[in-house]
């Protein structure tokens, strides 16, 4: 008698490799900005891409970012970790910053494209971002920051290829997301001009009413910033901040004169010292001036030797 024996085969069906995409990057950091010169302030940087379980040549890769504060990408905002101030930025796919970088569900800019050549079912890239935080009129002094979060702000899209690359769509699977954070600092800015002071030419009616003058102190502060501006003695030799001299440019005579916060002459203008007052005043903006006037008097004096006479004053901001 014969038996059979029956060989059962069990056959494990193969696991096929799953595409995989994964971006890093750190925070983008812009320092301090807005600064007096009323200049934009750019960063540049760079992500890391790699890719694996691709089982085509190439993997084209759609990475988007999102607008995680008040869904705006033209602009983006930051937000004032005090003030709650809004504080404007983009960040952008190619150096001269035109193309803001988007997502598919931007009308303003579009997900960055990557097609990326793996080899032995993987690959890995650098890819740069540039950004930029404009300067602001009504920029107040902050920390400002803004989070792009998981998923919803910062995703990456990948799918495999061998001859024409996909276009980037919402269709396209999302494989992975990343988070990262954008911080800027604005700081309390002024910036002072002044233009001279010429009391013109006077002769003997100088013993009987003096001479009078006005030139004007422009400046320019960070919105809301306080700031006071005070003027020294200047360089006449013994002068004070409440008895100012101007001195002969070929000698050691004087003019006496004063300089005044109003236009009725009673409030000298000085450092705070021997009964004067500073100048106080709020910032207005980076592009909006505040001009201050600076009222002069040559007081009624015995008439000194004919000549020049000129003095050099030193207005200090504090803020």
């Amino acid at each position: 008698m014969f038996g059979l024996a029956a060989l059962l085969l069990l056959l494990s069906p193969t696991a096929s490799a799953q595409l995989g995409c994964w971006v890093g990057m750190g925070s983008i950091q812009f320092g301090n900005v807005n600064d007096v010169a009323g200049s934009d302030t750019t960063t540049t940087g760079s992500m890391s891409l790699s890719c694996s379980g691709a089982s085509t040549p190439f993997v084209r890769v759609c990475i988007a970012l999102g607008a995680p504060v008040d869904s705006s990408w033209d602009p983006r905002y930051l937000v004032g970790q005090e003030s709650g101030s809004r504080l404007a930025y983009n960040i952008y796919k190619n150096a001269s910053k035109t193309q803001i970088w988007g997502s598919a569900y931007s009308t303003t800019g579009s997900p960055l494209a990557v097609d990326l050549h793996v080899s032995w079912s993987s690959g890995n890239t650098q890819i740069p971002y540039y950004a930029r935080v404009p300067a602001q009129e009504d920029a107040v002094s902050d920390t400002y920051n803004a989070t792009f979060r998981y998923l919803s702000d910062a995703s990456v899209r990948a799918v495999g290829y061998s001859f024409n690359p996909p276009e980037c769509s919402s269709s396209m699977p999302i494989v992975s997301s990343f988070e990262f954070g954008v911080w800027a600092r604005v700081d309390n800015n002024c910036l002072i001009t002044a233009s001279s002071l010429d009391f013109g030419d006077n002769g003997i009616e100088l013993e009987r009413r003096g001479s009078d003058g006005v030139s004007t102190i422009n400046v320019r502060c960070t919105s809301g910033a306080n700031y006071s501006v005070a003027l020294d003695a200047g360089t006449g030799a013994g002068a004070t901040v409440a008895e100012r001299r101007m001195t002969r440019d070929d000698g050691p005579e004087f003019l006496l004169y004063g300089l005044y916060l109003d236009s009725a002459r009673t409030r000298p203008w000085g450092d705070g010292s021997a009964g004067t007052d500073v100048l106080s005043g709020t910032g207005q903006g980076m592009f909006s001036g505040n001009a201050h006037s600076v009222y002069g008097r040559v007081q009624p004096q015995p008439l000194p030797p004919s000549g020049r006479y000129r003095d050099r004053i030193t207005a200090t901001i504090t803020f």
